[in-house]
């Protein structure tokens, strides 16, 4: 079976998602390994840790892009649907782990890989329901 070839949305979206990701990995890499962030005085260490959160930013608004931007009225209402039950798995599971810190001496959930998570979780479901498309 042939694939679809990609929409011009799509290309945009991966081409947006490419930049931003590789500029989160770099500040990530720069602020845990290349730069001493710990040495840095409290206003400009808070700086340096809060610069990954500015492509995440522009990987949220890549993926808002992408669902105005679809050209195909489906594949829109796929891509929405996905991105709904990820955000109520997740919600439901920080929900469950919360429970479990607060009665059952769970630990502190790491938040940190809140939206790293949001993204596994909305790929697998993405490929689960889009798997009687293909």
């Amino acid at each position: 079976m042939a694939r679809k070839p990609m929409t011009p949305s799509m290309r945009r979206y991966r081409i947006r998602f490419g930049l931003a990701m590789t500029a989160y990995v770099l500040l990530v890499v720069a602020i845990s390994w290349v730069w001493p962030i710990e040495r840095l005085p409290d206003g400009a260490r808070h700086a340096a840790a809060l610069l990954p959160v500015i492509p995440i930013g522009v990987l949220i608004w890549a993926m808002g892009r992408v669902l105005i931007e679809q050209e195909d009225e489906y594949l829109r209402l796929l891509q929405a649907q996905t991105m709904l039950v990820a955000t109520g798995l997740l919600l439901l599971f920080a929900t469950a782990w919360g429970f479990l810190q607060e009665y059952a001496d769970f630990p502190p959930f790491p938040v940190i890989i809140l939206f790293p998570a949001w993204c596994l979780v909305w790929g697998l479901t993405s490929a689960w329901l889009h798997r009687g498309q293909r």
